[in-house]
């Protein structure tokens, strides 16, 4: 199985990003944002997820044009120590874990809609079989094409549900500022900032981003980042522009997107459809980021990569029953712990041993503090995420 996809057109690859970048929650965060938040809730979503994109894309075309890329296919080869290809490796892998574990959750959501009842076992089994066998079979190039018509499917029933809701509502009486009327300072404290240093940090460690990076052209990555982060807007900007709408003549401190429509089966299946799309491209794109990365750092298990990575997930689902919520606070933290020493690497500005260390402390320290001040219902949670964030660049070498 090819461990990078080459050759294809930069459209192409900026769609598969967009589309791994909105995986399903985007669709109900971005029109809860709108609907419960307004603008600025909306905004403080929209803004950073679309220049996390084209920073990213900046500092990896840096990476692209100082080193000769033609042999490389993940994170592993970005890092040029052993120790700290082990430890950005192994967060890789826990995060792509996690996040299948999350897709998993979600579509097991989404089949209740159609099969109430339906065991959680029974849709992880589903999930998992569904999205292995053609991953399996076509690798990392049907999934890059696929991501392509996931996203057109997912802007055509974007499209079509602001269409119909367009003509249930009262523009007069649209609510720009939400149901909860938060001031920007408050949503900027709360959730915005937060929210925006954990964005920015995910692609440095995510090794599905990484192994589009070396399967564009080295002299587009840039480009084509910057075309996947206008790929993205749109999507969210529709399901935004559906949670403004509604909030013309729906009020309810309830409200999800899936009840707006009412019993409309016809449009319960394209949303459906959408949600679906948007999982399974995130799903896909993780086998491929476990297969690539145990194909450089434990070869002996490579060809069960992929096969492990569904079992664990879906036995943490199974097991544990985790909400959304809780999985992400699982990566959240530790993902940002290496977004600056993966900076700092590119730029070879960094002493190993300091800033192995520091990473390593960053990534326990502030995942492990971060979620316990959240389980135990604490208020300053953000602290860690702060040192997660900061506490690498005792790293930095001049």
């Amino acid at each position: 199985m090819e461990l990078v996809y080459k050759g294809d057109n930069k459209h192409t690859y900026a769609t598969s990003i967009a589309a791994t970048w909105v995986w399903a929650p985007a669709i109900f965060v971005a029109s809860s944002m709108a609907y419960f938040n307004g603008l600025y809730g909306f905004l403080w979503f929209l803004v950073p997820n679309f220049l996390t994109l084209i920073l990213f894309g900046y500092i990896t075309q840096h990476f692209c044009n100082t080193k000769d890329t033609t042999k490389f296919v993940n994170v592993v080869d970005v890092i040029p120590h052993k120790r700290q290809k082990i430890l950005h490796s192994s967060v890789s892998a826990i995060l792509n874990v996690a996040s299948t574990a999350v897709q998993i959750i979600g579509l097991h959501t989404l089949l209740q809609i159609f099969f109430p009842g339906i065991p959680l076992y029974i849709s992880a089994m589903l999930v998992s079989i569904f999205c292995y066998i053609y991953t399996k079979l076509g690798g990392i190039k049907t999934c890059i094409i696929s991501d392509k018509y996931k996203y057109f499917i997912m802007l055509l029933v974007g499209l079509i549900l602001v269409g119909v809701i367009i003509t249930k509502s009262d523009i007069d009486n649209i609510n720009l500022y939400g149901l909860n009327n938060p001031d920007f300072i408050d949503i900027s404290l709360s959730t915005g900032i937060i929210g925006a240093i954990g964005l920015f940090s995910a692609p440095f460690v995510d090794n599905t981003f990484w192994q589009r990076v070396f399967s564009i052209e080295k002299t587009e990555v840039f480009k084509t980042f910057c075309w996947s982060s206008l790929y993205f807007l749109i999507i969210p900007t529709l399901f935004g522009l559906i949670g403004f709408l509604a909030s013309s003549f729906i009020t309810s401190n309830e409200w999800v997107i899936t009840n707006t429509f009412g019993d409309n089966l016809y449009i319960k299946c394209l949303l459906s459809i959408a949600i679906f799309s948007a999982l399974i491209a995130t799903i896909d794109s993780n086998l491929c980021a476990i297969y690539s990365l145990s194909s450089k750092l434990l070869e002996s298990v490579k060809d069960y990569s992929m096969e492990l990575s569904l079992l664990i997930a879906s036995c943490v689902v199974i097991i544990f029953e985790p909400t959304i919520l809780q999985m992400w606070l699982v990566y959240g933290t530790i993902r940002t712990a290496i977004a600056i020493p993966t900076t700092l690497i590119i730029y070879n500005k960094f002493d190993e041993n300091r800033l192995f260390y520091s990473t390593l402390c960053a990534v326990l320290i502030g995942s492990f503090g971060y979620l316990t001040m959240v389980l135990l219902n604490l208020p300053y949670g953000y602290i860690f995420t702060i040192f997660a964030l900061l506490f690498p660049l005792l790293g930095y070498k001049h």
